[in-house]
């Protein structure tokens, strides 16, 4: 790995700081998010995205939920929209009209999570995936409904995988990584490794480690130091997603300034 492909960015020393001066100054112009999740049995990290997403400055949000919570949700989440669920309350695999529907709408999707464990909606996620083409944002328990699917999701274009350290330890194993990845590691040979991957598949990462943020695309790293151990992961997937849909053609430097923004919304 050439030193330059590794960049360290802290709260103090933002890397890329033309990003935050040329935001948009509207929200017509700040983008448009469609987060996907929930299940009967939980609705709770679509409904912080939801949150978070507003606080990283989206221009609008649409959240698309199973049929089965539209009379818990009431008027909770005003912009919600509702997709054919499962018997056990997930989204059913006659959902994917309406998931490739909403998703035209957006300028950028997440998978956000508490989908559930049923093979419909293993097929509906799946399926929906394999369709929709534009910029996705995976995390959460979503990670897991295409871990079978690594291969395909790696060589995927514009998708970021925000990722836990066991959930980046299956994704190498599962996508037949030449190097295991053990938690003894230490964080130049995380970066070593991130470097490897994201140089060999199209697919960006961002993960924890070692208390930093660390992002990855297309071979280029940045490590941004954190001021605590670690951060929920459902900030660091709503900002980098809301950074990546204001920022299409510069995915490494949107994740990465979205990871400087973060720590500045946390002080």
């Amino acid at each position: 790995m050439e030193t330059s492909d590794w960049q360290r960015q802290t709260k103090e020393k933002v890397l890329f700081p033309e990003l935050l001066w040329s935001r948009p100054q509207n929200n017509r112009q700040a983008g448009k998010l469609l987060i996907i999740g929930g299940s009967q049995q939980n609705f709770s990290s679509v409904a912080e995205t939801y949150n978070q997403a507003a606080k990283a400055g989206i221009g609008s949000t649409r959240v698309l939920l199973p049929q089965s919570l539209q009379k818990a949700i009431g008027n909770f989440l005003p912009e919600a929209v509702f997709a054919p669920t499962t018997s056990s309350g997930g989204f059913a695999s006659a959902s994917i009209a309406e998931l490739l529907e909403e998703a035209s709408w957006a300028d950028g999707v997440i998978l956000a999570g508490n989908l559930g464990n049923n093979s419909q909606t293993a097929i509906a996620i799946e399926s929906f995936v394999a369709k929709y083409d534009g910029p996705l944002i995976i995390s959460g328990d979503s990670v897991e409904l295409i871990m079978p699917s690594a291969k395909t999701i790696i060589a995927r274009p514009s998708t970021t995988l925000v990722l836990g350290f066991s959930q980046l330890q299956r994704l190498l194993t599962a996508s037949n990584y030449k190097t295991a990845v053990t938690s003894n590691l230490d964080l130049m040979q995380i970066v070593n490794i991130l470097h490897d991957f994201t140089k060999a598949n199209s697919v960006n990462i961002v993960t924890q480690f070692a208390a930093n943020i660390v992002t990855a695309a297309d071979g280029k790293i940045s490590t941004t130091k954190l001021l605590e151990s670690e951060i929920s992961i459902v900030p660091v997937t709503a900002f980098a997603a809301v950074w990546l849909i204001q920022n299409p053609t510069k995915a490494f430097e949107a994740i990465t300034t979205a990871a400087a923004a973060l720590l500045e919304n946390n002080k």
